[in-house]
């Protein structure tokens, strides 16, 4: 996820050298662990199961929707448009039967409330996705039912938003433990909203009512300024949290979710003022794009040294 929009952010900035290198990383990487979560599937579905049912792990698995979304939206860039439909197949697919296996396996399951991050707006997130990518393969040339799927898709993916975050809202103002108030993933809770921006003004070159087409305007603009407001609130959590917490300046997995927020926000930056016609800020997508790429840089070097720690052979 975070290399692919990174990818997209990087091709909205003209850095196409940059855009091509972190496009191939995506594809390979997300392949690759398309290929590891299958596998898993068939040899430990009981683990699986289980992982569906936890508040704190089911969420992640919608991070394979929204990697494909993304991937799909830079393939259509690319001019590739069958791999993008192929994407927004899988993407869909998977998508349901997530949505279905949850509700499933989660019937006897009451999620606690000091438990919520946010990656519980990863469902948000994989559902503005497709929307995103519906939106994208509309306009490069199959308007109609497209534009309604991706206008579909940004409704829902709004609704999927606004429940977790009255959890993560109690969790944050109820707990004094500075780790408990704060966790990379809570970054999430700003890209979705800049996702949310994104896939409102893709569809605003589609053939829309006008009233339809003034609400989506409204609302690019209102989750825009929102997501800018979260952002030096959620820099200043986090950096606290890392002066407090030893064990918090140590490589996570989780560091990836704080990596995707920030080339989300440079992307929903770039098409706002594109789409809007709102010019200086693209000063501020140019800026967003840079502290991304710089902190996907980092997260990808500490996590090399990780892993060249945790293969050392033991003297």
């Amino acid at each position: 996820m975070a290399s692919g929009i990174i990818s997209v952010a990087a091709h909205d900035q003209r850095r196409d050298c940059v855009s091509a290198a972190l496009a191939a990383t995506a594809a390979v990487v997300w392949t690759g662990l398309l290929v590891l979560t299958a596998a898993r599937v068939v040899l430990a579905a009981d683990l699986v199961r289980v992982d569906l049912q936890s508040p704190a792990k089911g969420f992640d698995f919608f991070t394979l929707v929204a990697a494909a979304g993304v991937l799909g939206v830079r393939a259509a860039i690319a001019g590739w448009d069958r791999i993008g439909v192929a994407l927004s197949l899988f993407g869909a697919l998977a998508w349901l039967v997530l949505a279905l296996s949850m509700a499933i396996y989660r019937r006897s399951v009451t999620p606690a409330w000091w438990s919520a991050s946010g990656n519980w707006l990863l469902a948000a997130v994989a559902t503005q996705s497709l929307a995103v990518l519906a939106g994208t393969l509309a306009g490069a040339g199959r308007a109609g039912p497209l534009q309604w799927v991706a206008l579909t898709c940004w409704v829902i993916g709004l609704a999927l938003y606004a429940v977790p975050m009255v959890a993560i809202g109690a969790r944050v103002l109820c707990t004094s433990s500075p780790p408990a108030r704060f966790t990379p993933d809570d970054w999430i809770v700003m890209g979705a909203l800049a996702i949310s921006t994104l896939a409102a003004t893709g569809l605003l070159g589609g053939e829309l009512a006008d009233r339809t087409r003034a609400l989506l305007a409204d609302a690019a603009v209102l989750t825009w300024a929102v997501a800018s407001s979260l952002v030096v609130p959620l820099g200043v959590l986090h950096l606290r949290g890392l002066l407090r917490d030893r064990a918090a300046r140590r490589y996570q997995t989780r560091w990836w979710a704080a990596v995707f927020p920030l080339g989300m926000y440079s992307v929903a930056t770039h098409q706002l003022a594109a789409t809007l016609g709102m010019h200086p800020l693209e000063s501020l997508a140019c800026i967003a794009f840079w502290v991304a790429l710089g902190a996907w840089s980092l997260t990808a070097a500490l996590a090399v040294g990780s892993a060249r720690t945790s293969i050392r052979p033991s003297s």
